[in-house]
């Protein structure tokens, strides 16, 4: 089976060969992307979608105690259906580095906006950050009047509450309610292990079998 081989046998064994890293590299790019459930043509629509992504790549960026310098959205419609085609996608220089959710779906929205075109089914949009920096690495800018100690604070207590409650108990209104773009996952397997709502739940009823 060869050296992997050999290691395998030994990992099930209990004998370590891929040591645990305890401080992995942090990604240098967050990409959240979907393929819509059913055809997108409304701006809001895929600004909810997108909206949505934004906050995804906030949280990670959070997560791994990142900023990022600069926004990548974009949009694109199925290339196999028939119809008018139309990919497009806009970066942008962030004028302060962020993790911040509330800014950086403000400036996705102005990206969007810019590409959003009607007549067209959009099957796909995402989002990338790059240019990623250690938050301890931030810089202070002079002409930034945004009170980011407060801004800290609230992203703080919705990233504690949505851990308690559940991904995306609390979010901004623009990531909107109706979700009609979500992707169909009728087939997923139910996550039994992870997700309280999806606890397996067996009915014995009142039947009492006794042992002989």
């Amino acid at each position: 089976m060869g050296v992997m081989g050999e290691r395998t046998v030994f990992e099930l064994r209990g004998i370590s060969c891929y040591p645990v890293d305890d401080n992995p590299m942090a990604k240098k790019g967050i990409c959240t992307s979907r393929s819509f459930g059913r055809p997108v043509d409304t701006y809001d629509d895929l600004e909810e979608a997108t909206t949505t992504f934004v906050a995804s790549v906030a949280e990670k960026l959070r997560r791994q105690r990142s900023v990022a310098q600069s926004l990548t959205v974009f949009v694109m419609t199925n290339r196999f259906a028939r119809g008018p085609q139309y990919v497009n996608g806009m970066t942008v220089n962030l004028p302060v580095a962020t993790n911040h959710t509330a800014e950086l779906i403000h400036h996705a929205r102005i990206i969007l906006k810019k590409l959003f075109r009607k007549g067209y089914l959009y099957k796909k949009s995402g989002v990338i950050v790059n240019d990623i920096i250690p938050q301890r690495a931030l810089q202070c800018v002079l002409w930034d009047d945004m009170n980011r100690q407060k801004q800290e604070k609230i992203t703080a207590a919705i990233d504690q509450i949505n851990a308690r409650m559940g991904k995306g108990k609390i979010r901004y209104a623009v990531q909107g309610t109706g979700r009609k773009w979500k992707m169909r996952q009728e087939k997923l397997s139910p996550k039994y292990t992870t997700d309280w709502e999806e606890l397996l739940v067996i009915d014995v009823g009142e039947k009492v079998i006794h042992g002989h």
